[in-house]
C-alpha cells in the first residue's frame, strides 16, 4: 500500500509540473502575439517622384507627390520608422535599377503582419507587350529617368518585382500616379462602380492569385492620360495623388476600402478633371472592410 501512494503522489507531482509547464508554454505564446501585433503594421514606405528636371518631358508636381504622401503616411502612423524616399533630388536617383532595388528592399524579409506602401509619380506609358498577356497587346509602363535618358519598367516587372513578393499576411498599398496606369501592377481582380454605391469585380484568370493582400489604385485607366496640376495652396501637384490624400484624410487612416474608389473618382470628377482612377487587387477582397495598414491582417 505504501509502495502505491508514493506512485501516486508521484504521478501527481508529475501531472502538476506538466500542467505548469504548458500554463508557462501558453503564455509565452500569447507574450509571442503580444509582440507580432504590436510590431505589425505599417513597416515600410517607399515613395519615388520625378520631375524629369531638364529634360524635354519635365513635370513639376511629382516630386510634391512623393513628399506629401510620405508626410501623410508619417501622420497617420507614426510607428512606422523606415521610409526611403527617390526624386530627381535625391542623391539615389530614380533610375530603373535603383527603382527595382528599392522595391526589394521594400518587400525583403516581411513577416506576417508587417505591411508596406509603394507610391510613383511620374511618367507612364504603354509599350509593346512581348509574352501576349494583355488583350490589347501593349503593356502599362512606368518611365524611370537615368540621367537625361528616360527608362521602361513595364507592367510585368512590376509584379513579379513587387505582387508576387508580398508574402501571406501582409498588406501593400500601391499608387501609381501615371498616365495609361489602370493595370499596371497586372493583378487578378479589376473592381468598377457601375452605378452610384455599387461595386462589381471582373477576374482575369490568367493573373494568379497574390500571397500577401495587394491593393493597387491608378492614376487613369490604361487608355487615359493623368494631370499634373496644383492644390487649393497653389502649389504644383498629380490630380490623383491629391484626391487620394484629400480621400484619406476624411475618413482617417482606416477608410473602407470602396471609398478609395467612390470617393477618388468622385473628387475628381467634381474638380473637373477627367481621369479615372482603377482599383485591383491580387486577391479578391471584400470592398465593405475597412483597410487600415497600421493593424495587421
Amino acid at each position: 500500500m505504501a509502495q502505491r501512494r508514493a506512485a501516486e503522489r508521484a504521478v501527481a507531482a508529475a501531472q502538476s509540473a506538466l500542467q505548469a509547464a504548458q500554463k508557462q508554454l501558453t503564455d509565452a505564446q500569447a507574450a509571442a502575439a503580444a509582440v507580432a501585433v504590436k510590431t505589425g503594421g505599417l513597416t515600410r514606405v517607399l515613395t519615388v517622384g520625378i520631375n524629369y528636371t531638364g529634360t524635354p518631358y519635365e513635370l513639376a508636381g511629382c516630386i510634391n507627390d512623393a513628399t506629401n504622401m510620405a508626410g501623410q503616411t508619417r501622420a497617420f502612423f507614426p510607428a512606422c520608422k523606415e521610409y526611403r524616399l527617390i526624386t530627381d533630388n535625391t542623391p539615389e536617383k530614380p533610375t530603373k535599377a535603383n527603382i527595382l532595388a528599392a522595391i526589394g528592399w521594400l518587400v525583403s524579409g516581411l513577416k506576417a503582419g508587417e505591411n508596406v506602401l509603394f507610391h510613383f509619380a511620374g511618367h507612364g506609358g504603354l509599350v509593346r507587350d512581348t509574352n501576349g498577356d494583355e488583350v490589347s497587346g501593349r503593356d502599362s509602363c512606368l518611365y524611370p529617368l537615368n540621367g537625361r535618358t528616360l527608362e521602361t519598367l513595364t507592367d510585368d516587372e512590376l509584379r513579379a518585382a513587387l505582387a508576387e513578393r508580398l508574402p501571406e499576411g501582409c498588406k501593400c498599398l500601391v499608387v501609381l500616379d501615371c498616365c495609361h496606369s489602370g493595370t499596371a501592377v497586372d493583378l487578378r481582380y479589376k473592381w468598377q462602380a457601375p452605378a452610384a454605391g455599387t461595386m462589381t469585380y471582373t477576374e482575369d484568370q490568367k493573373y494568379s492569385k497574390t500571397a500577401g493582400q495587394v491593393l493597387f489604385l491608378s492614376g487613369c485607366r490604361d487608355t487615359e492620360t493623368a494631370a499634373d496640376t496644383v492644390n487649393k495652396e497653389g502649389r504644383p501637384c498629380g490630380a490623383m495623388t491629391m484626391a487620394l490624400l484629400e480621400t484619406w484624410r476624411t475618413y482617417g487612416p482606416a477608410i473602407k476600402l470602396k471609398y478609395l474608389l467612390w470617393d477618388v473618382r468622385k473628387f475628381l470628377l467634381d474638380n473637373g478633371y477627367r481621369q479615372v482612377p482603377e482599383l485591383t487587387t491580387g486577391s479578391w477582397m471584400d470592398m465593405n472592410a475597412v483597410w487600415d495598414l497600421g493593424r495587421a491582417t
